[in-house]
């Protein structure tokens, strides 16, 4: 929604430009020349890829208490586990192997980080 206002907007003022520097008073040539301007198709790629950006973001998982718990208890057991370890993980919490695999990781820095922390 920003990317089109501030396309508006740009459309806006350099019409308004043409208008006035120009003398324009052929609307459709007008906007011919906008249609080919730089700014335009700037203006227009990079809202085409926000749009993709925001399409690609995948939605933030939020893990259930039981979950936490599971992992919490694995991750005492071991702070890497193995494939097989893993996947048997994912399976019980119902979660992607992927979801898992990103826990660990960030479990593991927040241990860094604590022990960091406490020296």
């Amino acid at each position: 929604m920003r990317a089109q206002s501030a396309l508006g907007l740009c459309f806006g003022n350099y019409a308004m430009n043409l208008w006035l520097h120009e003398g324009t008073s052929d609307f459709g040539r007008l906007l011919e020349d906008l249609i080919d301007s730089s700014v335009f198709k700037f203006n227009y790629t990079h809202q085409l890829q926000n749009q993709q950006q925001q399409q690609q973001r995948r939605h933030r998982t939020i893990f259930s208490g039981e979950q936490l718990q599971m992992l919490e208890t694995a991750f005492r057991l071991t702070p890497y586990p193995d494939v097989s370890m893993r996947e048997q993980l994912a399976e019980r919490c119902a979660l992607r192997v992927e979801r898992v695999e990103v826990w660990f990781k960030n479990r593991r820095a927040k241990a860094r980080k604590r022990a960091k922390e406490a020296l």
